[in-house]
Parts: structure tokens; C-alpha cells; sequence
């Protein structure tokens, strides 16, 4: 006991420091270690919940893209699920206006079920690279609307 009451008279100062920084460094851990203790697990949370009730089969991907490229209109159709968010890339022709794809695009619906279609976002990107007049339109449909909103400069 006497050998810590000489460290505390010859170095008071010393010990306080380190007493404070040992503490100001638990209290930071406190502070920070819940907001990364979550961190495992899903990067979507609960957000995804239910998903696996209406899945999408590839035979929809393949479906969709099919039904673009029978219109002898396309380059290239691609399409991507992430998460509740599904997307179809589209280019076009050069000799063909976007608005023609963006037009026949509401006959997409009837590749989904009514369960997917409410628990789906869709987005479409339609893009034409004409050297000449290059464009590129976006249409965006809600689980919760009925018909794709598109960018203003359709």
C-alpha cells in the first residue's frame, strides 16, 4: 500500500492523465460499439421480409427480355434484381425513338403475378447511343402505383 501511495505523491499527475484517457477511451467504445454491433446479418434489415413468398423465377427474366427483343427494335435487353428493386436495361436501335419501347413497356405487367407486382419496384432504363441524337429515358414504377412515371424528357 505504500508503494501506491508514493507513485500517487511523486506522479499525480501522470496517473490522473492515463486515468482519464483509459476512461475518455471506454466511454468512446460504449458510445461507438452499438452502432457497428448490428452490423451482421442482412445489409436490407427487415426490409426483405416475405420476399421468398414471391420470389421471381428466371423465367421471368427471360420472358421479359424476349418479349423487347421480338420487337426487332433492341441491341440489348439486361435485367437485374436487387433486393425489392428490379431493373431492366434496354438499347434500342439507333434509328429508334426511345418513346416507341417506352410505350410497349406497360405490357411488362403481365410477366408478373399480382403478389409480385405489389411487392416489386420496377425501374427501366432505355437508352439510345445514336451518335447524332443520343437519349436516354427512365421510368420508374412503385409497388404501390399501377403505371411507370417516366423522366421529362420523354
Amino acid at each position: 500500500m505504500s508503494k501506491i501511495k508514493n507513485i500517487w505523491k511523486e506522479n499525480k499527475i501522470a496517473v490522473l492523465f492515463f486515468t482519464v484517457v483509459i476512461l475518455i477511451i471506454l466511454v468512446l467504445f460504449l458510445m461507438i460499439y452499438p452502432l457497428y454491433s448490428t452490423r451482421s446479418g442482412n445489409e436490407y434489415g427487415d426490409r426483405l421480409d416475405g420476399i421468398k413468398d414471391v420470389a421471381l423465377k428466371d423465367s421471368v427474366n427471360d420472358d421479359i427480355e424476349k418479349y423487347f427483343e421480338d420487337t426487332g427494335k433492341i441491341k440489348t435487353v439486361k435485367t437485374n434484381l436487387k433486393g425489392k428493386l428490379y431493373n431492366i436495361y434496354i438499347k434500342v436501335n439507333d434509328d429508334v425513338d426511345v418513346n416507341e419501347i417506352a410505350d410497349l413497356s406497360a405490357n411488362i405487367f403481365s410477366n408478373f403475378d399480382e403478389d409480385q407486382i405489389k411487392f416489386y419496384d420496377i425501374q427501366i432504363f432505355i437508352v439510345n447511343e445514336n451518335q447524332e441524337n443520343p437519349k436516354t429515358i427512365v421510368g420508374y414504377k412503385n409497388k404501390k402505383s399501377e403505371n411507370f412515371i417516366w423522366t421529362n424528357n420523354k
